[in-house]
């Protein structure tokens, strides 16, 4: 996470996508502090390409 200042964003929004397609749970909650947007962002980004 030293050198790349996203690798917790892409960690988290990978594992927010597998829970959700693994179908155990019925939502994350999620508390992204200070990197909201771009959260969000991403994950909007990989549920439209996932066709969700």
């Amino acid at each position: 996470m030293e050198r790349d200042r996203d690798a917790g964003v892409d960690h988290a929004c990978e594992q927010i996508l597998k829970i959700r397609d693994s179908g155990a749970f019925e939502g994350v909650h999620l508390i992204p502090v200070s990197r909201y947007r771009q959260v969000a962002a991403r994950l909007e980004r990989d549920l439209l390409e996932r066709g969700s």
